[in-house]
């Protein structure tokens, strides 16, 4: 039996299958660090498992190990309701999913980046979608993102907008340009 596996043994931890009376006892779990060189059960083990030399030895504990992001406050005036919001978001957090985390309701539908449901105007500050595919980059150069695949890169102030608004900026140059005839596309004359 290796570390980190159950195995049968008596009460003080052996290697042995059942007890006096005939019953079968679990080990405690072992330490679950690989190779860890302690053969002592990790219940049973006087030494706080953060604190133990042997753990410590195998995966020290390091500043270099520890990432943390930094967080922006992001103001988002939701135009439909006249309701403003603050919000505090990591850095590599989405902002939608930060705001419902945080019980802010903000629109969305999609969460992919392919609608304008949840389609902002950044009034101030900086803002990365790398994966907004519903907004095109001439709509992203004049201001426009979607919060459902954004990430602040500075402190932000956004507004939300209506969606047929922006989807008209965005596909509006596309409708009645077109040979259109009166009728369903399987009616013939």
């Amino acid at each position: 039996m290796g570390n980190g596996e159950w195995g049968m043994g008596n009460r003080a931890g052996g290697q042995g299958g059942r007890g006096a009376g005939g019953e079968i006892f679990l080990l405690s779990y072992r330490c679950p660090m690989p190779n860890a060189l302690c053969p002592m059960p990790y219940a049973l083990c006087p030494m706080p498992y953060a604190l133990c030399p042997i753990t410590n030895y195998q995966l020290p504990i390091t500043q270099s190990k520890i990432k943390m992001s930094r967080t922006y406050t992001i103001k988002v005036r939701d135009r439909a309701s006249g309701k403003e919001y603050t919000l505090e978001v990591p850095e590599d957090r989405y902002i939608l999913h930060s705001g419902e985390k945080q019980g802010v309701e903000l629109p969305f539908l999609c969460r992919n980046g392919a609608c304008t449901t949840c389609a902002v105007r950044v009034l101030s500050g900086e803002i990365y979608q790398p994966e907004a595919i519903g907004l095109s980059p001439e709509l992203q150069r004049q201001g426009y993102a979607l919060l459902c695949v954004s990430y602040a890169r500075s402190d932000l102030y956004v507004e939300t907008q209506d969606e047929d608004e922006v989807y008209e900026l965005q596909f509006g140059r596309y409708f009645a340009r077109g040979k259109v005839k009166a009728g369903l596309p399987l009616d013939e004359d």
